[in-house]
């Protein structure tokens, strides 16, 4: 999230893609890197993180005038704006901060991680039987699952239909 890094270092372990397309930036010694996106979304929900990015592209894709614009939109860096270079101006970006942590109770922590187990050992199963399993039984492991997840990011996040995600993930598990 460092200014120098924004809209760079696209490649992560592959770098050569970064060589070759000109977004490769060094790490400054004596500076602290901030690790993120553009665009940060402070969320535990893996679905909401999956998509919350896409959006802001559409959003963006909208507000363009032309369909010059509307394709750079898509095809440029996350900071580029019309009139601006490939991967933005350095005076429209804005800086970057260390994000918090979130707190929870212990209670709460511990009830998470716990049913965090139970998805864990229920994909472990599911990734050792699925080929025994009807492919209905898989989609109901699969979809369980991901809900799971999805639920326990809620939960985290503190969204207001969380515990209802979670009375209903749970019953299902019952």
């Amino acid at each position: 999230c460092n200014l120098y890094c924004l809209d760079k270092n696209y490649g992560g372990l592959l770098i050569i893609w970064d060589r070759l397309f000109g977004t490769f930036a060094e790490e400054r010694p004596k500076e602290e890197i901030i690790y993120g996106l553009v665009y940060n979304q402070p969320s535990f929900n893996p679905f909401f993180l999956q998509i919350f990015y896409n959006m802001n592209v559409i959003n963006k894709w909208k507000s363009m005038s032309n369909w010059q614009d509307k394709l750079a939109a898509v095809w440029k860096g996350p900071s580029w704006i019309p009139g601006k270079p490939r991967l933005g101006a350095d005076e429209d970006k804005s800086r970057a901060e260390r994000s918090t942590m979130f707190s929870f109770l212990f209670g709460s922590n511990l009830y998470l991680l716990l049913h965090f187990v139970v998805v864990v050992i229920g994909f472990q199963e599911l990734a050792l039987r699925y080929m025994g399993m009807s492919p209905l039984a898989v989609l109901g492991f699969v979809a369980y699952i991901l809900t799971s997840l999805t639920t326990i990011g809620m939960l985290f996040d503190n969204h207001p239909y969380a515990c209802l995600f979670e009375l209903v993930r749970c019953l299902a598990f019952v």
